[in-house]
């Protein structure tokens, strides 16, 4: 349900249908957003006055934060170490490494194969994502 009423929305505001990319992209800026209000939380961060570089990287005076760990970048990578979500492409959940252990994520994106008319279900065909780089060793 989540997924067509982001497509839906999308379509709404950009007058097409959202690739794989958008959607990847979304559920990425949905995970960032989603770790930095639990980083933040409980903390007083007026004396950042906007400013990033000192909120994530200035040791000592820009943070108060109720639990007394007041370093911004360690806050964030704590919050991304403890967040589980859902997103259009399933569960994530961070292991100790970083990686998402919840599901593995699997994506397929249809569209109708060149020529074809719109709702010919017999010409439309399967895109599968590409590798971004490959092992050493493979053509």
């Amino acid at each position: 349900m989540v997924s067509y009423c982001c497509t839906r929305r999308f379509q709404t505001l950009y007058g097409r249908t959202p690739t794989y990319v958008a959607a990847g992209s979304t559920a990425a800026g949905y995970l960032v957003q989603q770790a930095l209000q639990a980083a933040f939380d409980r903390c007083n961060i007026s004396l950042a006055q906007g400013d990033v570089k000192k909120l994530l990287y200035t040791s000592s005076g820009v943070l108060n934060c109720s639990d007394n760990q007041n370093n911004g970048r360690l806050r964030v990578l704590a919050a991304l170490s403890a967040l589980s979500v859902d997103t259009f492409f399933g569960p994530v959940t961070f292991n100790k490494v970083r990686q998402n252990y919840a599901g593995s994520i699997k994506m397929l994106q249809v569209r109708a194969a060149a020529g074809a008319a719109r709702g010919d279900r017999e010409e439309l065909r399967p895109i599968w994502p590409q590798a971004c780089c490959r092992r050493r060793g493979e053509g």
